[in-house]
């Protein structure tokens, strides 16, 4: 059985498909040009949040990408369970945003220094580890994180 060339396939494929004649490839760590790319005449926007982005400012981006995502009705219920007056809510609440706690963001190196701040500034005796990918997270945590606390804690 003959196979159908591409633009056999593509003709055949209805009006919903259409060529992707150009694509801008561009890092998502600088929220100006993730607006003006809205604007450009280009088939495709492609975010990159890998090479074209130093490790600190990826960090930023996801949470920044995470903070679009707040379910800010989840948020005002928790604070008014922890008796958060009613008239200042909405306040607490955008300044809360998605992260209710402290939260290191960063490159290993950036969150290991933020992680011994909040413990030496306010005498923790344990953290809460959050991670996009909680396996890889702990592993990197054990890897490049953990080991210096140790020593500086010694």
């Amino acid at each position: 059985m003959r196979q159908p060339s591409a633009s056999e396939s593509h003709r055949d494929a209805g009006p919903a498909a259409r060529p992707r004649r150009s694509a801008l490839y561009m890092p998502a760590a600088n929220p100006r040009a993730m607006d003006k790319a809205r604007t450009l005449p280009c088939d495709v926007v492609i975010l990159d949040l890998e090479d074209a982005v130093a490790p600190d400012a990826k960090a930023e981006a996801l949470v920044e990408h995470y903070k679009t995502g707040t379910d800010m009705g989840a948020i005002l219920e928790m604070l008014r369970s922890w008796g958060v007056p009613a008239d200042k809510l909405d306040v607490v609440a955008q300044q809360q945003g998605a992260f209710m706690t402290h939260t290191a963001v960063g490159s290993p190196a950036t969150c290991a220094e933020q992680v011994q701040e909040f413990v030496e500034f306010a005498q923790l005796d344990g953290l809460m580890l959050i991670f996009p990918d909680y396996v890889e997270g702990l592993k990197m945590f054990g890897a490049e994180i953990l080991p210096g606390l140790r020593s500086a804690f010694a």
